[in-house]
């Protein structure tokens, strides 16, 4: 799409719209616009969460046309004068920590994650990371196969999860065999979320993954629609997901080794590795500690 390569997050309880992502290489990246800022005005709309798809209307549209932006940061308002382009979605970072940690924040898995992933951790790898943290935070899930196709790099053959349905039976996900030696770390909260709990489940039980954070949000069944007359349609729950051990996900989530909520305030809205984050930053420490 055309825009500004942002994404938003909108409060219905306070009606302020913070921007909860900035695309690489975009408009608003190369203006300046950071993590954490206020979405306050677009054109001459002033912006709530009610009228947030209308702002997002404006601000999409013809690439090389111009949108007048105006965000909150710490009480100051900043306008930019930004330039709508064609927009890629990067749906990971990653980065070294220190000289022997890495660090991947996976957003979502959807289009090339699991090969962006892939080609981030050997990076990583040929940089001399002998840690990794994988941030799977606000992650909502996807497709089950990048999930499994990531997990692999950690894991040999085995499996990834399972799935058992209301007769009993089961279907198993499995890895194969070659992985890298590395420690791990995962970093989930209360939005990590399906093929999230499907990686840090597997990465929990079978590869010795430190899970940080808070409980994840606990979405693990598949449901199907049943063609009901007249076009409706019934949805129904066929099956749920457990981790290699067992463990029911749905309504349950994740439990984390080490425990780290959000300071209360604290609205989570950090840069990219960023260690002023607390999460992250007890990440590093109980990596630092495995790594001993």
């Amino acid at each position: 799409y055309a825009g500004v390569g942002i994404q938003i997050s909108a409060s219905y309880l306070t009606g302020i719209c913070t921007i909860s992502r900035v695309f690489d290489n975009g408009p608003a990246h190369a203006a300046g616009v950071h993590k954490g800022d206020i979405l306050y005005k677009v054109e001459d709309l002033l912006v709530d969460a009610y009228n947030l798809q209308d702002a997002v209307d404006i601000m999409r549209g013809v690439p090389g046309t111009t949108v007048q932006v105006v965000f909150v940061r710490d009480g100051e308002e900043l306008t930019f004068e930004l330039e709508r382009q064609k927009i890629n979605v990067n749906r990971i970072d990653s980065c070294m920590l220190t000289d022997d940690i890495g660090y991947v924040y996976l957003y979502e898995f959807a289009g090339d994650c699991a090969d962006k992933f892939a080609e981030a951790v050997k990076s990583l790898n040929e940089q001399g990371a002998k840690g990794l943290i994988i941030d799977l935070r606000d992650n909502p899930g996807g497709w089950v196969n990048d999930a499994e196709s990531i997990a692999d790099l950690f894991l040999d053959k085995g499996t990834l999860c399972y799935l058992e349905y209301k007769d009993g039976s089961r279907e198993y996900y499995n890895t194969k065999d070659g992985k890298y030696d590395m420690k791990l770390v995962v970093l989930v909260n209360e939005f990590s979320a399906s093929s999230s709990e499907i990686l840090s489940g597997a990465l929990q039980d079978r590869a010795d993954a430190t899970v940080v954070g808070v409980q994840s949000y606990g979405k693990g069944i598949v449901q199907t629609v049943i063609p009901l007359d007249g076009g409706a349609g019934m949805q129904m729950t066929v099956a749920q997901y457990y981790t290699p051990n067992g463990n029911a996900v749905h309504k349950l989530g994740i439990t984390p080794d080490v425990e780290c909520a959000l300071p209360e305030g604290d609205n989570g809205m950090y840069e990219f590795a960023d260690l002023a984050d607390p999460q992250l930053a007890k990440a590093l420490e109980v990596m630092q500690e495995k790594m001993k």
